[in-house]
């Protein structure tokens, strides 16, 4: 049986274009786009390309 993993990665609302852009040049492949919420994330998540609290969750299946 195939184990999916979902890895996520988080960006503001200034640096979306950007991490989607990386995102998709090391992954291959378009995430799904949500909004940010601080309970799923328990406050350890921070923006990919400057560090800042985010606005998107994106996330890719493997």
């Amino acid at each position: 049986m195939d184990e999916q993993t979902r890895q996520a990665w988080y960006a503001c609302e200034n640096h979306i274009e950007v991490v989607l852009d990386q995102l998709v040049d090391e992954e291959g492949l378009a995430p799904d786009l949500f909004p940010f919420s601080e309970e799923e994330a328990e406050g350890k998540a921070v923006c990919r390309w400057c560090g800042g609290r985010p606005a998107y969750r994106l996330t890719v299946e493997h």
